[in-house]
């Protein structure tokens, strides 16, 4: 694996050109050197000059060594503890890897930088303009399509089907059933769909007259006067009719009451009586064992899969467009509501710090795991462009304070000598 590349042919030049002013002095030097020792007899205050530059080669050739060391065998001879980076790649990794760990992915040093960030305000500015929103609609609508691509896999299909009816059979339905009707109908404090059940029995009871007729017809005996049946079912539409008005009146609330009664009975029953739960097992195994069903289903999802994949890939689809919307508005609500941005920023702080407390130890292993995987000398390589430029200042100090050391050196000798004359 190799390791990500960043502007690789600029470091590269930069490397390259600071290599050649530090062998370009080490040449210097050495050209000095020779050239004092040609001509230091004849002029012998040269000899401070000789030692500047015979110390400064010194220093030169030994931080070259030095340096080459970490990246490569100098001359390409494999000399031990040399080319380091490409021997010890991997304890570097876990060396980096622990250091982070140990400094960087800790609470103390999180909490008081996570502290200064708004998060909740960043992101509210950033997605309450129209563009933004835009975009961030379409990564999650690029997100949404990728997942039902991959829902057109038959074998997921076949899987998430499998997994559905597993699902439903582990279900007890009259008791799943009593507790939805207990949420829909008697957990509504208006009422509402008690009230629309009212009505609905009133329109259908004024829609079916005739077949309610018809019906009675043919179970009354023959020589009953058709009069008859029609006053019969008048009056029983009549009186279903005033008691569906009267519970249908607000003001009527005993009436609505024993209607509620009634409900609260048979919601407890189906959560409650054991032969009526009997049945409705009986009656999901019948269903489940039809092929119709999960037919219909599969129909269901792959037409409500293709509605949505079309939809998001439309920019000026009415879905995208309500998805754009709720991404504007999301930001000029958290705008708007300090407080609900100050819980926002609270929720991630913890959240991340989190995450970071029981996890610090994988989360850096991703360090040592990647560099694990890079190519050595591929690695070597990158490592020498990141900070090889730095390490050859390294090479130019050498020569500089090498030949300083080797002049101090020299004139203390000088001095020493001609005292003892």
């Amino acid at each position: 694996m190799q390791p990500p590349s960043y502007n690789i042919a600029e470091r590269e030049a930069r490397l390259a050109g600071m290599k050649r002013v530090a062998l370009s002095l080490l040449l210097a030097m050495l050209a000095l050197y020779v050239v004092t020792g040609l001509y230091e007899a004849m002029y012998p205050w040269l000899s401070y000059v000789r030692a500047f530059a015979e110390a400064a080669t010194v220093g030169a050739l030994a931080d070259w060594f030095a340096v080459t060391a970490l990246f490569r065998h100098p001359m390409g001879i494999p000399i031990p503890h040399t080319a380091i980076v490409q021997q010890r790649k991997d304890e570097l990794g876990a060396t980096l890897a622990r250091f982070v760990a140990e400094n960087f992915l800790v609470i103390d040093a999180l909490r008081p930088r996570l502290e200064a960030i708004r998060f909740a305000d960043a992101f509210a500015k950033w997605v309450s303009q129209e563009q933004n929103a835009r975009r961030l609609a379409d990564d999650i609508a690029g997100v949404l399509s990728q997942v039902l691509t991959l829902s057109d896999n038959r074998s997921l299909r076949n899987g998430v089907k499998a997994g559905l009816r597993d699902f439903i059979s582990g279900l007890r339905l009259s008791p799943l059933f009593g507790q939805l009707l207990e949420f829909v109908l008697l957990k509504d404090p208006d009422q509402t769909l008690v009230n629309q059940l009212i009505t609905l029995a009133r329109d259908q009871l004024y829609d079916n007259q005739d077949k309610l007729r018809e019906s009675l017809s043919e179970r009354t005996p023959w020589w009953i006067p058709g009069f008859v049946d029609r006053r019969i079912v008048e009056r029983i539409v009549n009186e279903l009719d005033e008691f569906l008005t009267e519970s249908e009146d607000e003001n009527e609330d005993e009436t609505k009451a024993r209607l509620v009664e009634m409900l609260e009975r048979m919601i407890e029953a189906l959560k409650t009586d054991e032969h009526l739960i009997e049945r409705g097992e009986e009656l999901k195994e019948k269903l489940l064992e039809r092929p119709e069903l999960m037919r219909y289903v599969s129909r269901a999802v792959n037409e409500l899969g293709a509605y949505l994949d079309n939809s998001l890939a439309d920019p000026e689809s009415a879905m995208r467009q309500r998805l754009n919307g709720a991404m504007q508005g999301m930001g000029e609500r958290l705008l708007a509501d300090e407080t609900l941005c100050n819980d926002v920023d609270k929720s991630c702080r913890e959240t991340l710090l989190y995450i970071v407390d029981h996890h610090r130890a994988s989360i850096s292993s991703i360090i040592s795991e990647t560099i694990r995987h890079w190519d050595a000398d591929a690695t070597a390589k990158r490592i020498e462009l990141a900070v090889g430029r730095d390490l050859q200042f390294i090479r130019i100090n050498g020569t500089v304070v090498g030949g300083m050391v080797g002049l101090v050196l020299h004139t203390i000798w000088q001095l020493m000598q001609a005292g003892a004359h």
